[in-house]
């Protein structure tokens, strides 16, 4: 009952609260397991989780699996119906959203939790109660450019931010790179540098409609009745002319796809956590000196964290955990992500074979709604596949929208593995 109420919420598009907080990854964790997991949270903890979407069978996000069937879906923007602006609905949900699939590989979600356990098996496990999709921007392309020497490189001008597409970002319903055009309309999502304003794509949807248009980005620039996120200006609704703005602030903008150069929604972003909360998170940060740094609005302190780098700048990518403290994330694990690592193709997806054909050692199957290919490369682990066997995959996805994986390993399941 509860799965197939998720999956009608996905459908319609109704997915309120976490995407304000972090658009990169935060875990926190109450359930069963074997062990405490390798990022501190233990029994009785709570908290978010957001970071992108690189697996299936339960939700895979920052490695940790999170069972969904009895959560809750929503959007960052689901709450706005009550400012003016509508939910949007449908705007954000996956159009092929599934219950073994409710959203695209790429997709930034955050995710409030039980605790998150070691399995004896190795896995990271815990039982999602809210996942939310947060989403950067909503809009029309107004222009598009493709490295000729790399047809997977490029950029997208959208509210006039710049969008940087790569061989990491995935696409939806066949609507990659090549085959979008000016005047589309599109959702993006993914993580934005400070440090130059340039957002790194990790999923972009193709959209036919957007009732409302959104940037959730960084004050350029402010007059008393506007603000300027690079290159969008909007007028300032008459509730939020008396709040405090500031040239650097981030915040989340929305607008009506009619009026686009007039917000109904101006939000801060900035941490929301109780304190307690244990948290990891995985993003861009922002840094106002060598120490003081955000990560997505949050604030961090490394006084008793270890691996932190040498050198803390703006656009260095982070994974962090901690606990939060007054609105502080107070840091005890850093590690540092290069773009290579941390932006990838690569994904793990669980689930039973079926329509299994091969042939000198080449072959796929069907897999959680999805396409998997395989060839004598692959590294096939136990014994020979056949249809109806549970099997983890791991590999790159062609990241065109057509949920197709090209196996690099193939390696069977235990039944609590699944």
């Amino acid at each position: 009952m509860m799965a197939h109420l998720a999956r009608k919420l996905l459908h319609t598009g109704l997915m309120p609260w976490l995407v304000g907080l972090f658009a990169a990854a935060l875990i926190v964790g109450c359930g069963g397991g074997t062990d405490t997991a390798s990022n501190g949270v233990g029994v009785g903890g709570t908290g978010a989780a957001a970071g992108p979407v690189t697996g299936y069978g339960s939700l895979i996000v920052n490695d940790i699996h999170f069972e969904f069937g009895n959560a809750r879906f929503t959007t960052e923007d689901a709450a706005d119906s009550g400012q003016g602006v509508s939910n949007d609905q449908g705007d954000e949900s996956t159009p092929s959203a599934s219950e073994d699939r409710p959203v695209g590989f790429g997709t930034m979600v955050n995710i409030t939790s039980g605790d998150v356990v070691r399995e004896a098996n190795g896995d990271d496990r815990a039982q999602a109660s809210i996942i939310t999709l947060v989403s950067a921007i909503k809009g029309p392309i107004s222009a598009i450019t493709i490295d000729q020497a790399n047809p997977d490189v490029g950029t997208l001008t959208v509210l006039g931010q710049t969008v940087k597409v790569d061989a990491s970002t995935q696409y939806a319903d066949n609507h990659d790179l090549s085959q979008l055009a000016v005047q589309d309309k599109v959702v993006v999502y993914g993580n934005l540098d400070s440090s130059t304003g340039i957002y790194q794509a990790t999923r972009v949807e193709y959209r036919a409609h957007l009732l409302s248009y959104k940037v959730r980005g960084y004050i350029t620039g402010k007059t008393t009745t506007s603000l300027t996120l690079r290159g969008l200006t909007v007028t300032l609704p008459l509730s939020a002319r008396n709040q405090t703005w500031s040239v650097g602030q981030l915040v989340r903008v929305r607008m009506l796809a009619s009026v686009p150069n007039v917000a109904m929604v101006v939000q801060a972003v900035g941490a929301r956590l109780n304190d307690g909360v244990k948290a990891r998170q995985t993003g861009m940060i922002t840094c106002t000196s060598s120490t003081t740094c955000l990560l997505d609005g949050v604030p961090l302190n490394f006084s008793q964290a270890t691996g932190v780098p040498s050198q803390l700048t703006s656009g260095k990518r982070l994974e962090v955990e901690g606990e939060m403290r007054d609105g502080v994330l107070v840091c005890t694990k850093v590690t540092a992500e290069d773009e290579e690592t941390n932006f990838t193709r690569n994904v793990k997806v669980r689930g039973q074979i079926s329509r299994l054909t091969q042939s000198d050692g080449s072959g796929q199957f069907q897999l959680r709604g999805g396409l998997v290919t395989f060839s004598p490369a692959t590294d096939i682990r136990g014994s020979a596949l056949v249809n109806g066997q549970w099997v983890e995959v791991e590999g790159p996805t062609t990241g065109d929208g057509t949920a197709t994986v090209q196996a690099t390993r193939i390696s069977p399941l235990q039944t609590n593995q699944h």
